[in-house]
């Protein structure tokens, strides 16, 4: 166990830098630690807590409030655990989503099997947002995942155009040369080979980066790539449309990696419409007008946490909607539709009383399958066309 000095403790000062806990190792293996913040508390559920580039333990400055929070009985009890991943601090370079993927089964199986964690919700803190992500579609204990939270998912390849980030000098030249040679090498089956110094730099921090974890941060649809402001509407159902669990978008209007072009609220609007729980109402969007990247001001801990103990207090309430059956239906779906011979499309209709949920589930599975799925509403079509034309929507309602 840890026991050090405290700093700020309450809303309204400086965010903490020490915080009382408990250290453990999750991985003997090759020694990696989680430390909860608190130490082992009596409840079976936690928020699972993964920070972004070159982030460790307690960069997060305003888990020590959140976990304070969030463990009270009006959030559900949950216990707050941040781990040290093979990408944290200097590990992002040459590390990749799947490595983190494995960490956090890891974790999950040590919190399970030795902590008496059931229940876990994600947090993600901006690249920790695409682990977060990722581990929804691939991880092994997913099942476990009640919950997610993106805080500052941003576009990584957008964030390092920005001229206060890395080098300046001659930035746009270098950068194109660099991403050209990334990919060149990662076709080339090099891509764990490490970038020249010089391209590490253009990132920011000079840590040893690989072509492919280059290639991924700077590319576009890479693995990395989940948020950029150009994705179509169909590359972001691509990326988030597998996310069937409840689901909180944090973003901030003054976030310095975010380009002042970007309207962050309509960006995070399109990611939560997005996902599979976006038709249920299940993906939320919370904007923060002051708060930066990282949420360093008071205000911005201070909406941020309160927003996350009413988010994680309504989980498993009464009339809370979640997918169930719509998932194994996706894949029903996947799998007649390759079992049709010659490519053919293959149809499927959902039929149901009036306002049974057939046009929510409908959306919900297609964002599940992606955007080979093709959704046809059929709503209304037992109006009459002068009762559908007076609508409001008339002329999509009269397509539909």
């Amino acid at each position: 166990a840890m026991g050090v000095e405290g700093s700020a403790d309450s809303f309204g000062k400086a965010p903490q830098t020490a915080v009382q806990g408990e250290l453990f190792l999750y991985n003997e293996d090759f020694g990696y630690a989680a430390f909860e913040v608190s130490g082992g508390g009596a409840g079976t559920r936690a928020l699972v807590c993964i920070g972004g580039l070159t982030d460790g333990l307690l960069s997060l400055r305003y888990l020590p409030t959140l976990a304070e929070v969030v463990s009270s009985r009006k959030a559900g009890s949950w216990r707050v655990v941040q781990p040290v991943l093979q990408s944290s601090y200097r590990g992002w370079g040459t590390g990749s989503l799947d490595e983190d993927v494995e960490d956090i089964d890891r974790l999950l199986s040590y919190l399970s099997s030795h902590r008496g964690i059931s229940e876990v919700a994600l947090l993600g803190h901006s690249t920790g947002c695409q682990d977060v992500v990722r581990y929804l579609a691939v991880g092994k204990h997913s099942s476990m995942v009640k919950a997610a939270i993106l805080q500052a998912p941003v576009s990584d390849r957008e964030a390092l155009l920005l001229t206060n980030t890395g080098s300046s000098v001659g930035v746009d030249t270098s950068f194109a040369q660099y991403c050209e040679l990334a990919a060149q090498m990662v076709s080339d089956g090099r891509g764990d080979e490490v970038m020249p110094r010089a391209a590490s730099l253009l990132i920011g921090p000079p840590h040893a980066i690989t072509a492919y974890r280059f290639n991924s941060l700077t590319g576009c649809m890479t693995d990395d790539d989940m948020f950029s402001s150009d994705l179509t509407d169909s590359e972001l159902q691509r990326r988030l449309g597998h996310i069937c669990v409840p689901t909180l978008v944090v973003v901030s209007v003054d976030d310095e990696y975010v380009p002042p072009s970007v309207d962050c609220r309509t960006l995070a609007a399109r990611m939560a419409d997005a996902m599979a729980v976006g038709p249920l109402g299940q993906a939320e969007v919370l904007a923060i007008e002051q708060g930066g990247h990282a949420l360093r001001t008071p205000s911005a801990t201070q909406q941020f946490v309160d927003k996350v103990q009413r988010f994680l207090g309504l989980l498993g309430q009464p009339g809370q909607r979640s997918l169930s059956w719509e998932i194994a239906m996706a894949k029903d779906i996947q799998r007649w539709a390759s079992e049709v011979a010659g490519g053919r499309p293959l149809m499927v209709a959902l039929v149901g009383m009036p306002g049974s949920g057939k046009t929510t589930a409908a959306n919900a599975i297609g964002r599940l399958i992606g955007p080979d799925c093709v959704v046809v509403p059929t709503d209304g079509f037992h109006l009459p066309l002068d009762v559908l034309r007076a609508r409001s929507d008339g002329a999509d309602a009269v397509c539909k």
